[in-house]
C-alpha cells in the first residue's frame, strides 16, 4: 500500500500507473485540492482546455477515481479517496 502525502508529483505518477493522460492528472488533482466543483471552474484551475475537459472526467469516472457529486446541469464533480 502507498501512501500518498498530497504532493502533485506523488498523484500524478500514482495515475500515471493507470494509463491516465495529463489532463485527467491534472484534473483529478484540482478535484483533491478544491473537494467539488462544476466542470468550467473545475477546468479554469486545473489549467485545462475547455474540449479536453469533459472527456478527461468522463475517463476518470470510467476509472473510479471521479463520481458526479449532482447530475443536475451544470454537473458537479467529486474526486473519490481511493
Amino acid at each position: 500500500m502507498h501512501v500518498v502525502n498530497g504532493e502533485e508529483r506523488e498523484i500524478v505518477n500514482m495515475l500515471k500507473g493507470f494509463g491516465s493522460s495529463e489532463y485527467e492528472e491534472k484534473m483529478y488533482f484540482t478535484l483533491l485540492t478544491i473537494g467539488e466543483d462544476k466542470v468550467l471552474k473545475i477546468t479554469r484551475k486545473a489549467s485545462v482546455p475547455q474540449s479536453k475537459a469533459c472527456d478527461a472526467l468522463d475517463s476518470l469516472r470510467e476509472k473510479g477515481f471521479v463520481e458526479l457529486a449532482d447530475a443536475e446541469r451544470p454537473k458537479t464533480h467529486r474526486a473519490r479517496v481511493l
